[in-house]
């Protein structure tokens, strides 16, 4: 009875052994029916919002009803009078050795794949929609910064040339956006009196000083600026003649009335443009493709040294949408520098050379005013 018993188990050995062979030898085949069986979003790594939310749920679900454990044959009864015998311990179910690729199941991807894990996503509509109404800036810089101020200084020209970012307009002749340049030199101080007929002579009865005025004002753009913005949106960007940002001096203008500073305002602005100093150029910048364009901005022979500011504006229907500054510097150079700072370091000395000359070209001029008589 004893040796019937061992040959069923022994039966048993073997029946475990072939079916864990049988499953070894058809693993891959295996792996594939359970990634085919798996549903599309299983095998897709969600987003990090995804994953969070696939957890949230899956803990908010109740948990499935355990499987049921497969039958396995049941050993035969043994009959009585091995029972009578005393019990012998089985041997442990023999099994194939492990192998480096039984060892590890068939890697599934998880739903719950960090973010580190997960595939790339292709681009939103949210971002899609994000690049598209990006806003538009304009970046712009100047030819040179810096220009040379000699005694045969007769003026120069300075090109301005920049870009628009995120431009939406198709063609340089769309017409979709309007750059306006605000060119403004250094400030200077200025007097502006006003003439009276006073018994038929005219004489010097009003005046106003002025601490910070202009020496340089021009305006370029693409069109007439009444064509680009309304007249708030000029003044409130000091856009304009009318809007030209004058600094009288302190209890100056308190004893006038309103009509007079108006009046000597535009008295300064009318002399500056007979000097050539304050002037506008309508359609004086192009555009020279979707989103470059280029200006060239004149400074006269008599314009102040020093920094002058190159303001660049973009407008769009009439709303002012970005603006920046660039600079260029006027300095003097060779003997007109000498010269200038001679004239400040060493006063004294300058003055009795300037008084030398003239006396010197005094002389010179009646000597050869006598030989010619």
């Amino acid at each position: 009875m004893i040796f019937a018993f061992h040959q069923i188990v022994a039966l048993q050995h073997q029946k475990m052994a072939a079916f864990a062979s049988a499953l070894w030898r058809c693993r891959r085949l295996l792996a594939l029916v359970l990634l085919l069986a798996l549903p599309l979003p299983a095998l897709v790594a969600p987003q990090p919002g995804q994953a969070t939310e696939a957890r949230d749920k899956a803990a908010a679900r109740p948990a499935p009803a355990p499987h049921r454990k497969s039958r396995q044959a049941a050993p035969k009864p043994a009959p009585a009078d091995a029972a009578r015998q005393p019990a012998v311990p089985q041997a442990p179910p023999a099994t194939p050795p492990p192998t480096q690729d039984a060892a590890q199941p068939a890697a599934v991807p998880q739903p719950d794949a960090g973010p580190d894990t997960a595939a790339p996503a292709p681009p939103t509509v949210a971002a899609t929609l994000t690049k598209i109404d990006a806003p538009e800036t304009v970046e712009a810089d100047v030819s040179t910064r810096s220009v040379a101020v000699t005694s045969g200084f007769k003026g120069s020209e300075v090109v301005v040339f920049g870009t628009v970012v995120n431009s939406r307009q198709e063609s340089a002749e769309s017409g979709l956006y309007d750059v306006v340049l605000v060119v403004e030199g250094s400030s200077t101080p200025a007097v502006v009196r006003s003439k009276s007929n006073v018994g038929g002579i005219w004489l010097n009865t009003s005046s106003l000083k002025y601490d910070r005025v202009p020496s340089y004002y021009a305006i370029v753009s693409t069109r007439p600026l009444d064509e680009i913005a309304d007249e708030s949106v000029l003044a409130q960007n000091q856009i304009g003649f009318k809007y030209i940002r004058f600094e009288a001096a302190l209890g100056a203008a308190a004893a006038l009335k309103q009509k007079q500073r108006e009046d000597f305002r535009t008295a300064i602005v009318r002399l500056k443009q007979k000097e050539g100093l304050y002037f506008t150029e309508d359609y004086g910048v192009a555009f020279i493709g979707k989103a470059l364009f280029r200006s060239t901005v004149t400074l006269p022979a008599n314009v102040k040294v020093g920094p002058v500011a190159v303001h660049v504006l973009l407008f769009r229907d009439g709303e002012l949408l970005s603006r920046m500054t660039s600079r260029v510097v006027l300095s003097r150079q060779g003997v007109e520098q000498v010269i200038y700072a001679s004239a400040f370091t060493h006063p004294l000395l300058y003055g009795l050379v300037a008084v030398s000359i003239a006396v010197a070209v005094g002389l010179l001029a009646s000597l050869l005013v006598r030989r010619v008589g």
